[in-house]
């Protein structure tokens, strides 16, 4: 995914107008608009802004699909059949990055909670994961 995807799909998250984020870091709507279409990149201080703004690295913001962080885009890819074994290993050092992020963000029974909505698609995988992980 393109940083502009990741900026919008981050703003339209958070539910602010370009307007709003644009006040926030300290650009013109416009730049905003700009940076989303991909017709302009922000310089070094800009981005970290925006990385500060959003809470997310800038390695996460310029390389990643942060979409495929939301579970119910895991839950719609896992009932479309692809392996939840395979996802889980694709991302595993990514999630032990998330876990010690999350520490103390995260309560245990919000996980229990996603989990569970998995299990619901992969009642197999999400058992040998919960096995793995002690959870």
């Amino acid at each position: 995914m393109s940083f502009g995807k990741n900026l919008r799909y981050l703003r339209n998250r958070r539910d602010i107008t370009m307007e709003e984020l644009g006040e926030e870091i300290g650009v013109s709507m416009s730049q905003i608009g700009a940076y989303e279409t991909g017709r302009s990149f922000p310089k070094q201080a800009g981005l970290m802004r925006i990385c500060e703004f959003f809470d997310v690295t800038p390695n996460d913001l310029l390389l990643k699909d942060l979409q495929i962080e939301e579970p119910g885009v895991i839950v719609q890819t896992i009932s479309k059949g692809i392996n939840l074994e395979a996802i889980i290993k694709m991302y595993e050092k990514e999630v032990k990055e998330l876990s010690q992020q999350l520490s103390g963000k995260i309560s245990d029974d919000q996980m229990r909670e996603l989990l569970d909505d998995l299990e619901r698609v992969a009642p197999n995988e999400i058992k040998s994961f919960r096995e793995k992980h002690n959870i």
